[in-house]
């Protein structure tokens, strides 16, 4: 089965560079994935800076953003896509995240079957 990434980024034109099993996106396509996920309700749970050096990534430890503080189960799906959302565009306006020889691996989550979107 395919990773949201993959499909979102299908359905979006945005080829991705498959690393081993990471799936990274360029700097300048990172602003429709996240528009995407806040237009199509897809949780963004995390973002990975990464730069390609040869045969391999190098993990930018400066460029890791945990976004799961907004998952809970008090929150409408929506609502919290919209909050996660706005934290990827904040990381994502970072000077450090700026630079085009950067890649950034999206982890993402659809909503699942059993989480009601509303009180």
């Amino acid at each position: 089965m395919a990773e949201p990434i993959e499909l979102l980024a299908k359905n979006l034109g945005i080829k991705l560079n498959t690393r081993g099993s990471t799936l990274l996106v360029r700097r300048d396509d990172c602003a429709a994935i996240v528009d995407a996920c806040v237009r199509r309700n897809i949780l963004i749970l995390g973002v990975e800076g990464f730069r390609i050096e040869g045969a391999y990534l190098r993990v930018l430890g400066d460029l890791i953003a945990d976004f799961s503080r907004v998952l809970n189960n008090k929150t409408p799906w929506a609502e919290t896509c919209q909050a996660a959302g706005k934290s990827a565009q904040s990381y994502l306006a970072l000077p450090e995240a700026k630079s085009a020889d950067i890649w950034f691996e999206f982890v993402l989550e659809d909503q699942p079957n059993d989480c009601h979107a509303g009180p």
